[in-house]
């Protein structure tokens, strides 16, 4: 006989974990930073692992630091958006003006090549995958 208890479990497990992401205070300095709208006009997408920290040159010497497994990146002529997935609810997505953006030294996590991107005015730091920031990022910053 299954107890009901055993039946819900799965549920307030997933309830929780989301509530825990959802209170990330490092993540919630970033959303402060940026603006909580989508660019307008549409851009290159990339869903990608996010590693986002504070006052270190890199994701590995920093004391606060965490990441987002699928996060999608969205470059526009306006700025860079950094979207929660659909099934993943408990995150919420900023978006980054270009002038609030400036590049940074690479590293490598994951076996990925990444390059930091710098918010304007604060000790916050993200990164994104060096051939996204290539193809994508690095000529809008060039620019601005």
């Amino acid at each position: 006989m299954d107890s009901p208890l055993l039946t819900i479990a799965p549920f307030i497990f997933f309830a929780f974990v989301m509530f825990l992401e959802y209170r990330n205070p490092l993540w919630k300095q970033f959303i402060k930073s940026g603006a909580l709208r989508k660019a307008e006009t549409e851009g290159a997408r990339e869903t990608q692992m996010v590693f986002f920290w504070k006052s270190a040159e890199t994701y590995h010497k920093s004391q606060e630091f965490d990441y987002w497994n699928a996060m999608e990146l969205e470059a526009t002529n306006e700025g860079l958006s950094v979207n929660r997935p659909l099934f993943l609810f408990g995150r919420r997505s900023a978006f980054f003006p270009w002038a609030a953006l400036s590049p940074g030294s690479t590293f490598y996590a994951w076996l990925t090549k990444r390059r930091t991107l710098r918010l304007a005015g604060t000790e916050l730091q993200f990164s994104v995958t060096e051939r996204f920031y290539k193809k994508h990022v690095q000529h809008y910053l060039e620019s601005a």
